[in-house]
């Protein structure tokens, strides 16, 4: 439930406040797609600090590149890729290990405050981080929901890896409506099978697609079992 969610994402932000994370600051998150995944990503952002995408099938050097440049004093983790990760000085934090203690964090930060770090392959050069903002988070998700309303009747589907942009969309505007998170698992969203069958057994309504992807999944015959979808989305 909502209720629940926040409540988890608001006791790991408060053991993150009490270790000195805020606006300013850079928290990699590192997991799959998965509950864990949204729970970071909403702990993270209730502290004011931005968090930085870590996905655990990168190389290593990738990842070292990222931990050199944001140069973070935590690092949220689902406990199981500890060893993937570079040594580094920060605070390794497991989200399934946190206490479930405390009390709800104080709103932290304004609009200005950098919300998300989304660092690009490095595949012609180093790897360079993008800033976005809560302001210009926030304007997105609004600008999406004036021109396609979802409410809590809504399902997104979210199986864009979250080291790409497109994930925002599906993991903050369904919950800023009231909607639902169907998650595909991981490395799922490259199968057209496990999709169409997520789709129509969970009952979807909104998806995202590149369009290279896209044209693989209406290729596919079990597209067809995919009668629940309302709005799908392409760039």
């Amino acid at each position: 439930s909502y209720k629940e969610l926040d409540a988890r994402a608001a006791h790991i932000a408060q053991y993150l406040l009490r270790l000195g994370v805020g606006p300013g600051s850079f928290v990699p998150l590192c997991a799959e797609r998965s509950l864990s995944l949204v729970v970071g990503v909403l702990a993270i952002l209730k502290t004011g600090a931005a968090y930085v995408p870590v996905d655990p099938t990168f190389p290593p050097a990738h990842t070292r590149r990222v931990f050199e440049d944001c140069q973070p004093q935590v690092v949220l983790l689902q406990r199981r890729f500890s060893e993937r990760l570079p040594v580094t000085t920060a605070k390794m934090i497991a989200i399934e290990e946190v206490s479930r203690d405390g009390a709800a964090p104080p709103h932290a930060g304004n609009p200005r405050d950098i919300a998300c770090v989304m660092y690009t392959s490095g595949s012609t050069g180093e790897a360079k981080g993008a800033l976005i903002d809560h302001r210009s988070l926030v304007n997105n998700i609004l600008w999406l929901q004036d021109n396609w309303p979802l409410d809590a009747s809504d399902a997104m589907l979210q199986k864009t890896p979250f080291t790409f942009d497109v994930s925002i969309k599906e993991l903050l505007w369904p919950l800023a409506t009231g909607a639902r998170i169907v998650f595909a698992r991981p490395g799922g969203h490259l199968d057209m099978r496990h999709l169409a069958r997520l789709i129509a057994d969970r009952g979807v309504t909104v998806a995202h697609f590149v369009p290279s992807m896209l044209q693989r999944f209406l290729d596919a015959p079990v597209a067809q079992l995919c009668q629940t979808l309302k709005l799908v989305m392409c760039g």
